[in-house]
């Protein structure tokens, strides 16, 4: 049994809780320390019942929350294994471990794949989390969808993806030139037609359920990364992909795998 449930998704602050019926794992740390334990209880859970973190990136919204959690409990916190020695020193404080990056590691009753994705931080990274039968993929902040990245998430049954704008919103917005450029560079963020092309090219034919998460709140809406991508897969005559929406600062809908 795998269950997924994004506590918050965006550059407002990302955490997603990942649970079996042995082990929880809390994916990033990026709100306040209140505000994941609120979330937490609400599905059943708490903040020193997770069995680790695993940090996909050294960004804000990803980690603000670290320091006063690992004060607070003891929680082992799992970093790449190319980011470690770059870390500020509050991070070394920590209860840290480290995973090889593009590789398998093990958690309790899950085997865990960490894959590279190009985003602009010292180096990023999504997650494959197996567990008995089921494949489950976390991928966010990422530029571009590579074959490495693809070559991971073949045949997942559940997945939180990046969609983090809508290209003429992102355009047309208030952003500098500078910005948009970086947001939509290869080292940047995955537009909604960007995730729309992944989901398509990792189809199986069977239901696969996915969440489009990392909303721009400035440059896309839920319903437009709901239309674009529903389209695309419509254009697609893909109809077996159980498709919704990672919100921002709210719970999303909890994917469950059994």
């Amino acid at each position: 049994m795998l269950r997924i449930a994004s506590l918050s998704s965006g550059s407002c602050g990302n955490a997603i809780l990942l649970s079996t019926s042995r082990t929880n794992i809390l994916i990033d740390a990026g709100l306040p320390i209140s505000y994941i334990d609120k979330s937490l209880r609400k599905l059943d859970k708490r903040l020193d019942q997770m069995d680790a973190i695993l940090i996909t990136h050294e960004h804000s919204d990803h980690v603000s929350s670290l320091e006063m959690i690992s004060k607070k409990i003891d929680i082992p916190i799992y970093v790449n294994f190319e980011v470690i020695d770059r870390l500020p020193k509050k991070f070394k404080e920590m209860n840290l471990r480290v995973f090889p990056e593009n590789d398998y590691f093990r958690l309790a009753d899950l085997d865990i794949y960490s894959v590279s994705t190009s985003h602009d931080s010292m180096s990023s990274v999504g997650f494959c989390f197996y567990n008995n039968d089921h494949k489950a993929a976390i991928i966010t902040d990422l530029g571009i969808v590579s074959d490495l990245v693809i070559s991971a998430l073949i045949g997942y049954d559940a997945m939180l993806i990046e969609s983090n704008h809508d290209l003429e919103m992102l355009q047309k917005g208030g952003y500098p030139p500078f910005l948009k450029k970086r947001v939509q560079g290869a080292r940047g963020h995955l537009s909604n037609d960007d995730a729309a092309e992944a989901i398509i090219a990792l189809t199986t034919g069977r239901e696969q359920k996915v969440l489009l998460g990392h909303l721009s709140q400035e440059n896309n809406t839920p319903s437009k990364a709901l239309d674009t991508v529903a389209s695309r897969l419509k254009r697609s005559k893909i109809d077996s992909i159980d498709l919704k929406v990672a919100p921002r600062r709210e719970i999303s809908s909890v994917i469950s795998l059994s």
